[in-house]
């Protein structure tokens, strides 16, 4: 590059010098010109006495001197010009090196500006980042906020339907209830008034019968055996019997007691509003009466407000085809005790693989007279409620006696219930 340069400015040089002088210089002699000082061909050979030729060959002595003087004025460019390619060159390399300089703080800037966008970029990045993580924070708050929201507002609507299926349910249940004070309130009118069938009916110590004669514990026990319980014979054990309650609290169908002494004497059925019907005496029969304050001592009651559903709404066994063999006077024999009372019939679901058929002890089944208990011969008659029964069958142990019935409904219906049990005398 230095040399390129060099010879450049000696060609320039040259070129003037020779303009100077008047002659021409052809671009062939100035490109060998240029060659030379590009070649590196010393240009003083001239000055140290070598001759210059025509073009023809000859030597001119007068332009001897001239080429002389040439010679030197070229030698001194030459020199000259070396001088300044130098300061040119030395130039040069200063300019490069600010270049290189600039070069170098121009790239330095480049990186610390690339570097400075970087790290504009990273807080950049850390600020969407901030900004979505609060973006995130503030959509989860808001998010849970709804979600209370929507879970108090199904609570409450929750809450509400609660109450309101509360409400509904309990207007259901005042009204099944009030139903069902209605149904008992039926029931237990159904008893008093199939009772007040037998009024004018005679009074017979020891007697049962609701046609025949009967007395005041009879006539009460017969009432109830006609809707399927079974209370005791007599006044006494009766008043022992059932729920005891206040003479106050008494509604239809329950027993009152009359007492004396400490003693039971007499039994009463209520009819409401103050009214009974009883087996009064021989001399009045079956009467219509009001309670005796004086002598009432308690009610017991045999319809209960929880079992009333066992009551069995008919006013004649015969009607539904069973019929009842009533114990007379002197039937009852042995008294074998307080016994558990339940009913089956022979369905499936209560006799299983034997439904259907004759009982154990080979007879068929009926309603009204067939009763299993096991400790007894087949054969053997009981007494209960004063009605008499034939133990004919067998699945309960002895002192739990079940009843046969048509029915399964019937069977479910008298539920579990407790007797004095006899042993009949009639063998």
């Amino acid at each position: 590059m230095k040399n390129k340069i060099r010879a450049i400015l000696l060609a320039a040089a040259v070129g003037t010098m020779v303009l100077a002088q008047g002659q021409m210089v052809s671009a062939a002699e100035f490109e060998d010109g240029a060659e030379l000082f590009s070649d590196g061909t010393d240009v003083s050979d001239p000055i140290d006495g070598s001759s210059v030729t025509d073009t023809d060959g000859s030597s001119n002595g007068s332009d001897s001197d001239a080429t002389g003087s040439v010679s030197a004025l070229a030698s001194a460019l030459a020199k000259q010009t070396e001088e300044q390619t130098q300061a040119y060159m030395e130039k040069e390399e200063e300019a490069a090196q600010v270049r290189e300089e600039r070069r170098v703080e121009k790239a330095q800037k480049a990186a610390e500006k690339a570097e400075k966008e970087k790290e504009e970029a990273l807080q950049t990045i850390q600020q969407t980042v901030e900004d979505a993580k609060k973006k995130a924070e503030e959509a989860k708050k808001k998010a849970e906020e709804e979600a209370r929201k929507k879970a108090e507002e199904e609570e409450k609507k929750a809450a509400e339907e609660a109450r309101k299926k509360a409400e509904e349910e309990a207007k259901k249940a005042e009204e099944e209830a009030k139903k069902a004070e209605e149904q008992r309130l039926a029931k237990r009118q159904a008893v008093v008034d199939f009772a007040l069938q037998f009024e004018g009916n005679p009074y017979v110590y020891g007697g049962t019968s609701l046609t025949n004669g009967a007395d005041c514990s009879g006539f009460v026990q017969s009432i109830y055996s006609a809707y399927g319980y079974s209370i005791p014979r007599v006044a006494e054990v009766q008043a022992q019997y059932g729920m005891q309650i206040p003479v106050s609290e008494a509604k239809p169908g329950d027993l009152i007691f009359y007492a004396k002494d400490g003693a039971v004497y007499h039994v009463v059925m209520y009819m409401g509003d103050g009214k009974t019907i009883e087996a009064a005496n021989s001399n009045q029969g079956i009467i219509c009466s009001v309670v005796d304050t004086a002598h009432a001592v308690w009610a017991t009651r045999i319809i209960s407000d929880s079992d009333s559903d066992k009551i069995e709404q008919v006013n004649d066994n015969a009607a539904r085809g069973v019929s009842y063999t009533k114990a007379k006077a002197g039937d009852s024999g042995n008294y074998l005790g307080r016994f558990k009372l339940t009913a089956y019939c022979s369905c499936p679901i209560c006799c299983g693989k034997w439904s259907g058929g004759a009982t154990a002890g080979g007879t068929v089944p009926v309603q009204g007279r067939t009763v299993a208990m096991a400790g007894v011969p087949f054969g053997t008659k009981l007494v209960i409620g004063g009605l008499i029964y034939t133990v004919e069958d067998r699945g309960t142990p002895y002192g739990h006696v079940d009843i046969y019935m048509n029915s399964h409904t019937d069977a479910t219906n008298f539920g579990v219930q407790y007797a004095d049990v006899y042993l009949a005398n009639q063998q």
